[in-house]
């Protein structure tokens, strides 16, 4: 199992990338922490316009590439880093 197989399931981490999804125009309403039905339904969004398998699951590599669009270009150098 590699690094960008890890599934993310940590509070913290699902409602970060809720925000970067927002701030993407991927997910309406408050960030929670929750991985509930629109969370995965912008994640599915976000995995069909940027290419990837559309499966709704947050994996490490997902969140880095969420985190990088959200931030801006210089985020993808710090993030793989």
């Amino acid at each position: 199992m590699s690094f960008s197989d890890y599934l993310i399931v940590e509070t913290y981490d699902i409602k970060l990338t809720q925000t970067w999804l927002k701030t993407l125009g991927y997910f309406k309403g408050k960030p929670d922490g929750k991985l509930d039905q629109k969370t995965v339904k912008a994640i599915k969004r976000y995995q069909k316009d940027n290419g990837f398998k559309v499966d709704g699951k947050l994996y490490r590599d997902l969140l880095i590439f969420i985190k990088a669009d959200a931030r801006g270009p210089f985020a993808t150098r710090v993030a793989i880093q």
